[in-house]
């Protein structure tokens, strides 16, 4: 279980709040708040379209990742009012649920309702198959690229026919 958050996280935490502190002593309160209002939008955003560079990625992985969401997005109030980074945990949660409830979801929705394009969801079916894609059993591997690839197929198929 993840206690602590990944060492790059803090120190982006502590570059924001330096950031912070310079714009704050250097700039007025409107052009304050225009540098930093989206910010929180930004991050959530980058969260989630960089998730296709992890390479693998397992439940404790994941849970680092969603603390390390919580520590960001508790750092980021400080700096934005009403900061929310809920569209990258909503997609870190999916991993949790596991690829066969993310399809499942995305027939009812379409895909719609979810709030993820279909790289984004792409790269999320990707991830929840990555550690038994690296298994050393040939077997494991060659069953998660089958499951893989039939949940890939599925999740086109459905967010192409809507």
């Amino acid at each position: 279980p993840a206690n602590e958050p990944d060492p790059s996280v803090l120190a982006l935490n502590a570059d924001l709040l330096s950031f912070d502190d310079t714009l704050t002593i250097h700039l007025p309160e409107k052009e304050y708040r225009f540098i930093t209002a989206g910010l929180g939008s930004l991050l959530d955003h980058v969260l989630v379209t960089n998730a296709s560079h992890i390479s693998v990625m397992n439940g404790h992985g994941c849970g680092r990742m969603q603390l390390n969401i919580l520590v960001l997005q508790q750092n980021l109030k400080s700096i934005e009012n009403n900061v929310s980074l809920s569209r990258s945990a909503r997609f870190y949660e999916y991993f949790s649920e596991g690829a066969d409830v993310i399809i499942s979801r995305v027939k009812e929705t379409g895909g719609k309702g979810m709030g993820f394009n279909l790289e984004e969801l792409k790269a999320l079916i990707e991830l929840c198959y990555s550690e038994a894609l690296q298994s050393q059993q040939r077997d494991i591997a060659m069953q998660a690229k089958r499951a893989l690839n039939d949940h890939q197929l599925q999740l086109s198929e459905t967010m192409w026919n809507t």
